[in-house]
């Protein structure tokens, strides 16, 4: 994607702001969410600040491990008849994912055993709980949001109805298959309402249900049934067993932890921590399930509601790829009022987008922006359930669909790639992916979304591409490459230019590093480029350094940029005084968006007779590293100003 860049002089030298080094840290509590009222049921959860260790005791009274003075909020809680109750009771293993998390990250965790539901509490309750100092947050969330959808006798094999599971325009999961990768020893976790159980898709124990925890089918009467889990699961983990839909990952396991129980009633991020805890270290979760935005009402991705986000955050945190739809509201996340949210930063999770199959343009009804990573087919998935094509012998164990659709298919599409790839990382006897780095190579190796397509969704994962870009070496580094512009000299006073960047499909980002010092600016979504780059009067050797998924560094060869150039006497340039060694001049509009410009003729990527191209290779890479090329200059040598650490293509 395209990233703007400025670079200034300032009384005739130059200095360099750039980002501090990110560092472990201590964590930054959530900001405050705007509180509305939610329509029909609901449930509010109150988590005070870390620091307060808040904790319930007997006769629902709580006190402060931190020795914070809880005063103010038992007379709120006394005055309005008010009580609260933990919403992870199992201490001991909230504790240990807790240290799971930090251990791998680095990262302080949130105290979710500070986390309780408010029973009793309006509105106005829930504002006045809110603004306690005492209190990082109040979620007020709805209870029963429907999903994002839309034996004998003999079953026959329905295994090429699925489209998806081939190449363009599917996911090309059998490729992966003839790789030898099937999902074997990755262990899948579905978060939502119901399933049926006893389905002959999974009749040999492919799939497990959470211990203790039941679904409430009378109180999703109105919501849902076990189809839509059913669909779900067979996407993911339908057998190859002759008959019937094949999933994507035939070999992987399902747990199934339900959302809204008879022994719990609603508990998303129960549900979540729970998964966690039982997860292995590079096990992938998906989360189909969609929340209302409350302020604009419309349905985007669970985690717009904090207790998921920060639940979400603790299991990738401790090594678990996370697969979340993004929501059926054709909601843009960029949308202004969307502050709060965006505000949050990254929890870590695969956000999935609904696209067409065959010309993967989003389809109407998804949630887009720039929190979306990629998308998977949002309809025509045929799978189990429903009973829509076949019901086999009048029986639902025997039930299979041809219209799933929605982000609720979108999302084990996904969820099924990242399956394989993580069966091959391991077979291979590599370290598992975290969520991030799964992240970076099924969206560096898929199909893109097309371009001046209406909100971005990504593109679709390609299973033996991502595979591939997931075996390469922990200690290869990435190839990286500067497209545009080359190596180019020009008379003018200052030279403004988009640097496009090409990278091998294990890059998890980009940055710049002018005659050797790195620069601020991030670009972690391909195509890699930096539009509006200003270079004063000066000669600058431009090394494009590429870091993939194991934290290796790759770097380009140096192109060349001579600003305010003095031809030697006799030489002709052209009208512009540069040249004309193919420079792009792309961006100039001040829209972040914009990635084009002119992209370097054949062969223009050297530096022109009489230039100082002996002195830009000398320089590129020898020392090992475009962060310290050319180093040790003495003053600082570049202002960025108004830059961006990250920032997605809008479409």
């Amino acid at each position: 994607m395209a990233l703007r860049a400025w670079v200034i002089a300032v009384a005739g030298s130059l200095a360099l702001f750039s980002l501090p080094a990110a560092a472990a840290r201590p964590r930054a509590p959530l900001a405050k969410a705007p509180l509305v009222a939610a329509r029909g049921p609901h449930r509010i959860v109150v988590k005070f600040v870390d620091a307060a260790a808040v904790r319930g005791e007997a006769r629902g009274t709580t006190r402060s491990g931190g020795g914070h003075d809880l005063t103010s909020l038992h007379a709120l809680l006394r005055t309005h008849g008010l009580s609260l109750t933990p919403i992870f009771p199992d201490a001991a293993r909230v504790k240990r994912l807790t240290a799971r998390a930090l251990h791998r990250s680095g990262r302080a965790q949130p105290d979710l055993l500070g986390m309780f539901e408010v029973h009793g509490a309006s509105l106005e309750h829930a504002r006045a709980l809110q603004a306690l100092g005492v209190v990082e947050f109040v979620s007020i969330s709805r209870i029963g949001t429907p999903p994002p959808v839309d034996i004998a006798p003999p079953t026959p094999d329905l295994q090429a109805l699925q489209g998806y599971l081939g190449p363009d325009p599917g996911v090309d999961a059998i490729g992966a298959w003839a790789m030898g990768y099937r999902g074997e020893n990755v262990g899948l976790a579905d978060i939502e309402y119901a399933w049926i159980l006893e389905h002959e898709e999974w009749n040999e124990g492919a799939l497990t249900p959470e211990p203790n925890q039941t679904p409430d089918l009378e109180a999703l009467v109105d919501i849902t049934d076990g189809n839509h889990g059913t669909g779900v699961a067979g996407v993911l983990i339908a057998g190859d067993n002759g008959y019937g839909t094949t999933g994507i990952a035939p070999s992987s396991t399902l747990g199934v932890y339900p959302e809204l129980t008879i022994e719990s009633g609603p508990r998303r991020p129960e549900a979540i921590i729970s998964a966690a805890s039982d997860a292995a270290v590079g096990d992938v979760i998906l989360l189909e399930m969609q929340t209302g935005d409350p302020i604009t009402g419309l349905l985007g991705p669970a985690e717009l509601n904090e207790p998921v986000w920060v639940a979400s955050r603790m299991a990738t945190d401790a090594g678990v790829v996370i697969v979340a739809t993004a929501g059926n509201g054709a909601l843009d996340l960029d949308r202004d009022e969307l502050a709060y949210y965006r505000e949050r930063g990254d929890s870590g999770a695969i956000m999935v987008g609904a696209g067409q199959p065959g010309s993967r343009e989003r389809l109407s009804f998804s949630t887009y922006g720039a929190r979306l990573d990629v998308q998977g087919w949002g309809e025509q998935v045929f799978t189990t359930g429903y009973g829509q094509y076949a019901m086999y012998g009048d029986d639902p164990n025997q039930s299979y669909t041809a219209v799933f659709n929605g982000t609720s298919s979108a999302g084990p599409v996904v969820a099924g790639v990242a399956a394989l790839v993580q069966g091959a990382v391991k077979d291979n006897g590599g370290e598992p992916l975290n969520s991030a780095q799964m992240r970076t190579v099924l969206r560096g190796t898929g199909l893109p979304q097309p371009v001046g397509d209406t909100g971005l969704v990504g593109p679709l994962p390609q299973a033996p591409a991502a595979i591939a870009a997931a075996l390469v070496p922990p200690t290869a580094p990435p190839s990286v490459t500067i497209s545009n512009p080359g190596s180019t000299q020009t008379e003018e006073s200052s030279l403004a230019t988009t640097i496009d960047v090409e990278a091998s499909s294990d890059t998890a980002f980009v940055q710049l590093s002018i005659n050797g010092e790195l620069q601020a600016v991030i670009d972690e979504v391909p195509p890699f480029s930096f539009v509006e780059v200003v270079f004063p009067v000066g000669t600058w050797e431009v090394v494009a350094v590429a870091t993939n998924i194991w934290d290796v560094e790759g770097n380009s060869d140096a192109v060349v940029l001579e600003v305010g150039w003095t031809p030697p006497v006799g030489t002709t340039t052209g009208a512009d005084g540069s040249s004309g060694l193919g420079v792009g001049t792309g961006g100039g509009t001040g829209d972040a968006d914009t990635t084009s410009g002119p992209q370097p003729e054949p062969g223009s990527t050297g530096a022109a007779s009489g230039g100082s191209s002996d002195g830009a290779s000398a320089g590129a890479s020898g020392s090992g590293g475009g962060c310290r090329v050319g180093g040790g200059t003495g003053a600082p040598l570049f202002v960025l100003v108004g830059f961006w650490a990250w920032r997605r293509r809008r479409s």
